[in-house]
């Protein structure tokens, strides 16, 4: 089932020249011959409900997905930023790193709820987690969702 307001997460990421590719079904780290294939698949045009989505930086002329991904991910992160922790925006909301961002590297749509997320498979000690009510979601993810230097990240 395709959501009415789909457009509302593709759009912010875009604007900052990033795309979400669609991961439905995969599980932890993405490999190279993974990167590849979501290369030759293309971008999400939409949020889907039950899907599951990859933030990747648009990749310059001539490079690989997976290759832009990586450097990227080593100084720059999608995030939410955080306006008040016990807001109503939030369905659920877990900070472990910072009280004004939350960082993640997915996003999930299933029924009422938007997931934004990094996979534990991924092994990282400090994972935020926040999870928005798909009625309200859209204005808050379009409006909170930004592009961050991973020192300013750790600057909090």
């Amino acid at each position: 089932m395709t959501n009415p307001n789909a457009r509302p997460y593709v759009d912010p990421v875009e604007a900052h020249n990033w795309q979400l590719y669609d991961v439905t079904g995969r599980s932890g780290p993405i490999t190279a011959q993974r990167w590849d294939m979501l290369q030759r698949q293309g971008p999400a045009e939409q949020v889907v409900d039950g899907s599951s989505y990859v933030f990747a930086p648009r990749r310059p002329k001539g490079q690989r997905l997976g290759t832009a991904y990586n450097r990227a991910s080593k100084i720059i992160t999608p995030c939410l930023r955080i306006r008040d922790s016990e807001s109503d925006d939030y369905s659920a909301l877990r900070l472990r790193f910072s009280k004004q961002y939350a960082a993640f590297s997915r996003l999930a749509m299933h029924g009422p709820r938007i997931r934004l997320y990094t996979p534990e498979a991924l092994g990282l000690p400090l994972l935020d987690v926040v999870e928005l009510d798909a009625k309200t979601g859209p204005a808050v993810f379009a409006r909170d969702f930004d592009i961050i230097t991973i020192e300013e990240l750790t600057q909090q």
